[in-house]
């Protein structure tokens, strides 16, 4: 294929796309987002409540209904094929192997759950590409340059990223850093 064909296909599926999938829901009741929150198990309850709270303090038109773990219960939404699914495990199996280790694990942080020491930034940094697909992108910009200017300027990392901050320290540093840029409410 050439590279201008290329181009074309990549434009004609980028349209496609953007139409059908990028298009978020209609916001009800007034402006405000419903949002189903699954907070799994781990250290995920923990970092939803941070999102949440962060949001509250942020003043962004999201509304959580939370879905309840249930023990024995294993909730999953179906996003991908099985055969890709199966392409992604083999090749996590193989990395892991290269880099000399016996067995790959899916860890969720359940060693340090509820200790107050699990990193936030990732799961505030995914909550924001949520914004950003419900078109709240000022509030998504917003939470983003706290995050980098915890990151970045303050320099308050937790341990995985060794430094000795706990998460809600981490949390705090970043709900500073977004009202010292200025109001919490916004117009767009």
């Amino acid at each position: 294929m050439t590279a201008r064909s290329m181009r074309s296909l990549s434009g004609a599926l980028k349209s496609l796309f953007s139409n059908r999938l990028s298009r978020p829901p209609p916001a009800q009741y007034g402006g405000r987002h419903t949002v189903t929150l699954i907070p799994g198990d781990g250290i995920g309850p923990e970092l939803a409540n941070h999102v949440r709270e962060l949001f509250r303090f942020c003043c962004v038109p999201v509304d959580f209904e939370v879905v309840n773990n249930v023990p024995g219960v294993v909730e999953c939404l179906k996003i991908i094929t099985k055969t890709k699914s199966l392409r992604i495990a083999d090749y996590a199996f193989r990395t892991a192997r290269a880099k000399g280790r016996r067995r790959g694990t899916r860890n969720t942080g359940k060693s340090i759950a509820n200790r107050n020491t699990a990193n936030p930034t990732a799961m505030l940094l995914a909550s924001c590409l949520l914004l950003d697909h419900l078109k709240l992108r000022a509030y998504a910009a917003m939470i983003r340059r706290g995050v980098l200017s915890t990151v970045s300027e303050t320099r308050l990392h937790t341990a995985d990223l060794g430094g000795q901050g706990s998460t809600s320290e981490v949390v705090q540093s970043i709900m500073h850093a977004v009202q010292s840029t200025g109001p919490r409410t916004l117009s767009t």
